[in-house]
């Protein structure tokens, strides 16, 4: 009886414990995505900006697909990134102000969107529907990362 009582309370430790990695987890995502997103600038210059359209859940493809993107963006348009002539926004979807975002750009899943903008309004946008095809091999999903982005800002 008294082995059960001790294998109950560390088996209630451990779902604690996992719980807590959990949200610890979810708190460090939630920061650095909002570490990564900027206001559109003022001044209405031509934006590009970089959605990466979430839900609340979110796998470990999806994980990898938001951080190859920002890191091809950071690493290849740094100069547009300091400027604000190109921004990296994740949106979740899931949120009831979020929602219109999957009517704008026709959304069947999580993806990456392309939004060219010029004085706040939206001109151009292309969803990127190969990321899903690539996110297995890092180096392809970059190089189409940094060829979509590339095109845009010309």
């Amino acid at each position: 009886m008294k082995n059960k009582k001790i294998l109950t309370i560390l088996l209630l430790l451990f779902v604690l414990a996992s719980f807590a990695y959990i949200v610890v987890k979810e708190v460090r995502a939630s920061r650095n995505s909002l570490r990564l997103t900027s206001e559109l600038p003022t001044e209405g210059l031509p934006q590009l900006v970089v959605y990466y359209f979430h839900g609340n859940t979110r796998c470990n493809t999806c994980r990898n697909i938001e951080g190859y993107t920002v890191e091809a963006v950071k690493n290849n348009f740094e100069a547009d990134l300091k400027v604000k002539s190109l921004i990296i926004k994740p949106v979740n979807i899931e949120l009831p102000e979020n929602e219109h975002f999957i009517k704008d750009f026709n959304l069947t899943s999580k993806s990456v969107v392309l939004s060219k903008q010029d004085k706040g309004k939206q001109v151009k946008w292309k969803n990127l529907n190969k990321v899903w095809s690539l996110v297995g091999d890092k180096g392809k999903f970059t190089k189409y990362i940094k060829e979509e982005v590339g095109n845009f800002i010309k």
